[in-house]
């Protein structure tokens, strides 16, 4: 099982360091982490590339993993509206560190869609 991580500030410095601090904590967990700013060519990419690697990532995936800021972002909600249409399991980072699923979480504040 893979694991896509994504969050809003990965445009920003700190952004960064976050993305690498998920990414080993999930791993130390057990799971096999795709850490999308680590993919080929990202950094280089304008928006419209970078989608088109992060779902190159995220297709390699069974589980998605978010984190920080999402709500307010079109590549979180992009990102997160394949992931649900697709019917991959969606949790937040500290629920998988837990354990615990929480699709009745996205289900119940999805209201048929990703808004």
């Amino acid at each position: 099982m893979k694991l896509f991580i994504f969050s809003a500030s990965y445009k920003q410095e700190e952004g960064f360091t976050h993305f690498d601090r998920i990414e080993k904590q999930l791993t130390a967990a057990g799971y096999d982490v795709i850490n999308p700013l680590k993919l080929e060519g990202v950094q280089e990419a304008g928006w419209k590339n970078q989608m088109r690697i992060f779902i190159s990532g995220l297709m390699q995936c069974d589980k998605v993993a978010f984190f920080g800021t999402w709500k307010n972002s079109r590549s979180c909600q992009f990102l997160l509206s394949i992931a649900y249409t697709l019917k991959m399991e969606i949790a937040k980072v500290n629920w998988w560190l837990n354990k615990r699923s929480c699709n009745e979480f996205i289900t119940a504040n999805a209201k048929g869609g990703v808004r």
